[in-house]
This record gives structure tokens, C-alpha cells and sequence, in this order.
């Protein structure tokens, strides 16, 4: 995938937030264990679910 896509979808699904979704996205992706994580552990479930199924 090309970044201008990856930007381009960011910019699709979150307004105005797109870069702070890619923090989000890089955390979930490849941080183990973050010093100050960006979303709450409870909250993974709910991220995922809207990204993989987002309203119509």
C-alpha cells in the first residue's frame, strides 16, 4: 500500500485527527508495551471492531 493511500484513508476515517489515528495505529501495531500508552487496554476491542466494520 502506498502511503498517499494509507493518508488518504486516515484522512477518510478520521477528520481533522489523521495523525494522531497513525500514532494510534503504530502503538497497536508494533509497541509491545508503550510508556504512555494512547488507548486505554478496555478500549482495543471497540478500536478494532470500528475499523474492521465502520458505519456505512
Amino acid at each position: 500500500m502506498r502511503v498517499c493511500t494509507v493518508t488518504g484513508r486516515l484522512n477518510e476515517l478520521f477528520p481533522g485527527h489523521a495523525g494522531t489515528a497513525g500514532l494510534y495505529f503504530v502503538e497497536h501495531e508494533y509497541l509491545d508495551s508503550p510508556v504512555t500508552p494512547l488507548l486505554d487496554p478496555a478500549e482495543i476491542s471497540a478500536w478494532n471492531e470500528a475499523l474492521e466494520r465502520p458505519a456505512p
